[in-house]
């Protein structure tokens, strides 16, 4: 919400980790929330915390509250790699380069910032429970006003409920959930460079892909 962002900080994860968790809480009240919330962090090893505060946070995650008794550990949640493999994000294409819009496949998990062309759209299916539409900074009116449309019959071909969240953004201007779906560092506008399509060089047709098969 903005008015709390909570981390929950598991009493075997390591430094790293629960200091990216901080990183990426300022991140979100400062740029999404405009420094309007506040970082709140649970932590596991603190029993007085966790029973005072722990079941409001996974009330909120939609999970029953006494969950907090019932955290698994480091051994039985498996390895990092393998969770993080089995969080399944595919990105899609949308372009007009061929002279008419169409969608292709441009990639799955694990993704690096550099398969965003600034020339294009892009459709990002976070495992189908979110989805997020992309809008390099050189896409044409064509690409930005067609990927909702696309959007919507992606959903539809992928048998997605209808309430599914789906999320516009611009280059430089990403939330930290989709910024998440790639290969860290993300590279910010500093130390990215992107330039128009070269005049005069055709640019290639892309191959149609029936997004039944993705």
């Amino acid at each position: 919400s903005s008015g709390i962002n909570a981390e929950y900080g598991g009493s075997e994860s390591n430094k790293i980790e629960r200091q990216k968790g901080i990183e990426v809480g300022n991140q979100i009240r400062d740029v999404e929330h405009q420094g309007t919330s506040q970082v709140f962090i649970l932590d596991q090893s603190d029993k007085a915390a966790l029973r005072a505060e722990g079941r409001k946070f996974f009330t909120v995650l939609g999970a029953n509250p006494e969950y907090i008794n019932h955290i698994k550990s480091s051994e039985a949640g498996g390895a990092d790699e393998l969770v993080a493999q089995s969080s399944f994000v595919t990105l899609i294409k949308i372009s007009d380069e061929s002279g008419r819009i169409k969608m292709e496949l441009a990639g799955r998990s694990p993704l690096t910032q550099d398969m965003l062309n600034p020339n294009d759209s892009f459709l990002l299916d976070h495992g189908g429970n979110k989805i997020f539409i992309w809008h390099g900074k050189f896409a044409s009116r064509e690409e930005k006003k067609s990927s909702m449309v696309y959007a919507s019959e992606y959903m539809i071909d992928k048998g997605y409920p209808a309430n599914t969240s789906v999320t516009a953004c611009c280059q430089y201007a990403e939330p930290v959930e989709f910024r998440q779906c790639f290969t860290a560092p993300w590279k910010e506008k500093a130390s990215r460079t992107t330039h128009d399509p070269t005049p005069g060089v055709k640019r290639r047709a892309p191959t149609v892909v029936n997004v039944n098969t993705l």
